[in-house]
């Protein structure tokens, strides 16, 4: 099953994530909360933003795995996705010191949530289909 291939590897980049929010609590001596401090927000925003949508689409793409999406396909959109987190992740974590970073920053995030976004509708079209396959067929 290729889809636990992409669930692995994101359970890995959600330790990843776990970590610097853990890093970024004893950076700033905060136990709950972001304690009004913007690089401890951006760590849990990036983490919280990823365990807000990585489930549906694991669920998404292994319904459609199972409903016989051929291997190609589910690597092009498991990776597609890992790709969009990990852009998003980077987005979102990194510091905006100058003005001409702020572009560098959105960039990262807004091709991070594209990819994300495309990843899930792309599949959830493909369970459509593929069910509107079978009930016609």
């Amino acid at each position: 099953m290729t889809t636990a291939l992409y669930a692995g590897l994101l359970a890995f980049l959600f330790i990843g994530l776990s970590a610097r929010v853990i890093r970024g609590r004893m950076l700033h001596a905060v136990a709950l909360g972001d304690g009004g401090n913007d690089d401890l927000m951006r760590r849990i925003r990036s983490q919280a933003n990823f365990v807000e949508y990585t489930p549906l689409f694991l669920i998404l793409l292994a319904l459609a795995e199972y409903q016989d999406l051929p291997a190609p396909a589910v690597h092009a959109l498991g990776s597609l996705y890992l790709v969009g987190r990990i852009s998003h992740a980077y987005g979102v974590g990194i510091k905006e010191r100058i003005i001409k970073r702020r572009l560098y920053h959105r960039v990262y995030r807004f091709s991070g949530m594209i990819c994300t976004f495309c990843a899930i509708g792309f599949t959830a079209l493909i369970l459509i289909a593929q069910y509107l396959a079978q009930v016609g067929g």
